[in-house]
């Protein structure tokens, strides 16, 4: 198990360490200091991006946001609506091996910034020619 508090979860780097040997990864967190605006939401958003990252389910538990479970894809198989008191049943699996995520970390999304830069640079000096 990956556990995760608060907003530890948006930083999928720091959950690197915990694989591959961590089967699913769990988020308990405290929204209330989102108030009703819209960063409660985003904080879910970017909690789907771990299980995407990761290929394991994420049990996420929140006493003012969105509880759910999601699955290694991003898809919601159980959830909650902020401010509701709800108790949540879904169905998860414990997942094995690794995802690219996994092998490269942050340097995957830093190699292909740079590979999209050094491209328009090259489109543009190319156009400016013609």
């Amino acid at each position: 198990m990956a556990p995760s508090i608060c907003y530890e979860d948006i930083f999928g780097s720091d959950l690197l360490d915990f694989f591959p040997e961590s089967d699913v990864l769990i988020n308990i967190t405290n929204n209330a200091w989102f108030g009703k605006s819209i960063a409660s939401a985003q904080h879910f958003q970017m909690s789907r991006m771990r299980a995407i990252e990761s290929g394991r389910y994420l049990l996420r538990s929140t006493n003012t946001g969105i509880s759910a479970v999601i699955d290694p894809k991003g898809k919601i198989n159980a959830t909650s609506r902020p401010y509701e008191y709800a108790v949540i049943t879904g169905n998860f699996y414990p997942m094995e091996g690794r995802t690219l995520y996994m092998l490269w970390g942050d340097a995957f999304s830093f190699i292909l910034g740079i590979f999209l830069m050094t491209t328009g640079v090259i489109i543009g000096m190319l156009r400016l020619k013609n």
